[in-house]
């Protein structure tokens, strides 16, 4: 694994799929979106999301692509670029902590990449 990064979706993911995501970086409180940091992340392991939604990616060793890491849960403010009237189904308690929590260090510089 060359490094573990937080993205927000920017368009919606169905499992098995991809789509464009926004990596972000830790900024003295929140996350952030990176400059000029648009990818597209894979999903391998049956995840999907909507837009606003937040999770973590890899760049894949093997395939050289951006791959989904476990559960997305939404961002914490709540906001989402598709709001519905139509009701989802519950979504699963996310596999990583909340991402409105302070974080120990930078994760775009930890030594993880």
């Amino acid at each position: 694994m060359s490094g573990i990064r937080i993205f927000e979706l920017c368009e919606p993911l169905v499992a098995g799929s991809s789509a464009r995501a926004r990596l972000l970086n830790w900024r003295g409180g929140t996350y952030a979106p990176s400059a000029f940091a648009t990818v597209i992340v894979h999903d391998f392991v049956g995840e999907s999301g909507r837009p606003g939604d937040r999770g973590y990616c890899y760049l894949s060793d093997d395939s050289q692509r951006w791959e989904v890491l476990g559960s997305l849960a939404p961002s914490p403010s709540g906001e989402r670029q598709d709001e519905e009237s139509e009701p989802h189904a519950p979504r699963r308690r996310p596999m990583f902590p909340a991402f409105g929590s302070a974080a120990p260090d930078d994760w775009s510089t930890s030594t993880f990449m």
